[in-house]
């Protein structure tokens, strides 16, 4: 048997549920390859929940609702003590056993989102940087790179105040009305995490709406809305079809081929999305 790990959020479901899992177990079914993925995050368990009967019929399933710490010791276990071939996918555990990892080039995501925000704010401007959590190899990543370039490019550490909002809707809104009331406002705020929806129905509450440009990552018809308004400025978007089915068709070609992956990392696609290239 394999298991494949991976984090996952709300805006992944659709996409996971009605496009990559029905195409795993057509796979699996056509070569009949044990496959169980291993979900951790804290809505996973609604993924098999909104799975089709077929679906579930050929998938197995652990769910994990856990950090970092106890992710690698749990993979660990399977590559070690069970000789099970792991891959992480989204969200890397580099000092892990994994086989390698598919998934977004996070520190150039973030260094991505940085240049784009230099642009459109002045050089004393003051940024609010939030991450879900920093124990997440993606979000701290994500943020490593963001910071580091913003210092390239002559933002002192003392104009970016982080954060982290643990995905949490009611901690993100929060966060971002105690500063945008705050003595020392934001100009600009940068969303590393997936709690968009709380930060811009604080921008719009705290009337600021325009004057605070604000930059996320990934994409969901809500994200769509928010550019076409002009509530959000920008996005940067990963190829998360490619992230859920790459790993799939690795372990496939290693259980029937023996073919190894070939490189430790894989990194899926970068694109910048604003309200004129949503369609």
């Amino acid at each position: 048997m394999i298991k494949l790990e991976m984090e996952l959020s709300d805006i992944d479901y659709e996409v996971l549920v009605k496009e990559i899992l029905p195409k795993v177990a057509d796979r699996l079914k056509q070569n009949g390859s044990p496959l169980a993925p291993l979900l951790s995050g804290g809505m996973a368990a609604n993924v098999l929940l909104r799975a089709s009967d077929s679906v579930r019929d050929r998938m197995a399933a652990e769910i994990l609702n856990a950090a970092a710490p106890r992710l690698t010791g749990t993979l660990e276990k399977l590559a070690a003590d069970n000789g099970i071939p792991c891959i992480t996918f989204n969200s890397d555990l580099p000092n892990s056993r994994r086989l390698c990892f598919v998934g977004q080039d996070y520190a150039k995501s973030g260094r991505i989102a940085a240049e784009l925000l230099t642009k459109c704010i002045a050089p004393d401007a003051r940024i609010l940087a939030l991450a879900g959590n920093l124990e997440y190899n993606g979000h701290r990543t994500r943020l490593d790179g963001f910071c580091s370039h913003m210092r390239e490019k002559g933002f002192s550490a003392a104009q970016i105040d982080i954060g982290e909002t643990y995905n949490d809707y009611r901690v993100t809104y929060n966060k971002v009305m105690a500063a945008l009331k705050g003595p020392t406002p934001p100009d600009a705020i940068y969303m590393a995490n997936r709690s968009v929806t709380a930060c811009i129905d604080a921008v719009r509450a705290a009337g600021c709406t325009g004057r605070v440009r604000v930059i996320a990552h990934d994409m969901s018809p809500g994200r769509a809305q928010m550019l076409r308004e002009g509530t959000l400025d920008l996005t940067i978007t990963q190829d998360m079809f490619r992230q859920g089915s790459q790993p799939l068709i690795l372990l496939c070609d290693l259980l029937q081929l023996g073919t190894q992956p070939g490189r430790d990392q894989l990194s899926t696609s970068i694109s910048i999305i604003c309200a004129q290239n949503i369609d």
